[in-house]
């Protein structure tokens, strides 16, 4: 009988997942949550800042693509199925949107890159000023530069990379606000220090709601294949301001679990599941992302008893370019064997009171389950434990 409870992140802007994971906290923790106390309002700072940035760059004709590179394949990220492309197009960054042929049904798309010239028709398909990539192979996509580094395995030519005109994009992360600000000033001061490529066509760009796009709709930003959204100062505007007016909701309801007696603990998800178990501060084995989270909430290792998703002894793993997890991992248990599998064992042993997992849900639902554990290929052997498994 352990929740196994899935929470969506695709699809689904990255300050939503965090309010999301805030109610978890407040719900399953006993506490005053720090995130929400020192955080949340200087975020709202940060978001106006980044906004201003969006509004130059746009003024200028700037675009910024997403991907994540390997030796014989570019991965072309679609900004509206990703949490942190999404806030960036929420405040006004000009996103390059591409055309998604990912089997399992969004997120990337494939084109080839031949790995000893660097050339990629991606150049042409999406001409762009500001390459965004992968920051989980940080060191991979920085020796593409210096062919004599053991990481080097690609070559990639284009205006902008050549110019170094390129950041970090957390694509596995935490989910605070703390988190939010370290993400939008990190880019906020490449964006600044970037400038036009003349080789990048003058095209026009589509309004938020303009333009048909792909055939499913999870947010406003629903365009196709090398369109970006013309950048709306009242839209990012108040964008920041509802942020600001749902601190001031969170810091006055702070003292208070709204949703929680003193006979057990009870949240309700972004998917509209209602969760519940006996006792006041059950015990969590989350993804690591999760982890780092609540921990930044306030939740401790008296609750957070195991990870999975990754070995955060390695730095490799814990730190994505320069954003580093520095929950207390030590305090807790690693129930990895391998990338994705899980020791069955060591979670009877630890026996916790719900799993709570990162998913990626396209169509807005996570049935059958699409947490990440589902890439184990334990999923039958996980729900026989009976543990309420959380996707978010």
């Amino acid at each position: 009988g352990i929740p196994m409870v899935q929470i969506n992140v695709g699809g689904v802007g990255y300050i939503e997942v965090v309010e999301t994971i805030q109610q978890i906290a407040t719900n399953i923790g006993d506490i005053p949550d720090v995130d929400v106390e020192a955080h949340c309002h200087a975020l709202q700072e940060e978001m106006v800042l980044m906004s201003n940035q969006a509004k130059r760059m746009a003024n200028e004709g700037m675009r910024v693509t997403t991907a994540s590179f390997s030796a014989s394949t570019i991965y072309a990220a679609e900004p509206k199925d990703d949490a942190i492309l999404i806030m960036l197009e929420e405040l006004g960054v000009p996103m390059t949107h591409v055309n998604p042929n990912d089997p399992r049904g969004g997120y990337w798309e494939y084109i080839s890159l031949d790995a000893s010239t660097g050339i990629s028709p991606i150049s042409s398909m999406y001409p762009t000023d500001v390459w965004l990539y992968d920051a989980r192979s940080e060191h991979r996509h920085l020796a593409e530069a210096d062919p004599t580094s053991p990481d080097h395995s690609y070559n990639f030519t284009d205006p902008a990379w050549d110019a170094g005109q390129i950041a970090p994009w957390p694509i596995d992360t935490a989910w605070t606000y703390e988190r939010a600000i370290a993400i939008l000033t990190t880019l906020r001061k490449s964006f600044a220090d970037a400038v036009r490529i003349p080789a990048v066509p003058d095209t026009t760009c589509v309004s938020a709601s303009g333009d048909t796009g792909r055939d499913y709709s999870v947010t406003k930003f629903n365009h196709s294949g090398g369109k970006w959204t013309c950048f709306d100062e009242v839209s990012t505007a108040k964008f920041a301001s509802d942020h600001g007016a749902s601190c001031d909701v969170a810091s006055a309801n702070r003292p208070g679990r709204p949703q929680q007696s003193m006979e057990g603990w009870q949240f309700t998800d972004n998917l509209g599941n209602t969760w519940s178990g006996s006792g006041n501060k059950p015990k969590i084995l989350c993804h690591v992302d999760i982890c780092e989270s609540l921990w930044h909430m306030g939740v401790r290792t008296d609750q957070l008893v195991g990870y999975f998703g990754g070995d955060m002894s390695d730095v490799t793993q814990r730190c994505h370019g320069t954003l580093c997890m520095t929950a207390n991992f030590n305090g807790m248990t690693n129930v990895n064997t391998a990338r994705y599998t899980v020791d069955l064992g060591t979670i009877v042993t630890l026996n916790p009171d719900i799993i709570i997992d990162q998913a990626y849900c396209y169509w807005g639902t996570c049935d059958p389950y699409k947490g990440l554990l589902s890439y184990s290929g334990q999923m039958d052997d996980l729900k026989a434990l009976g543990i309420p498994m959380v996707q978010i």
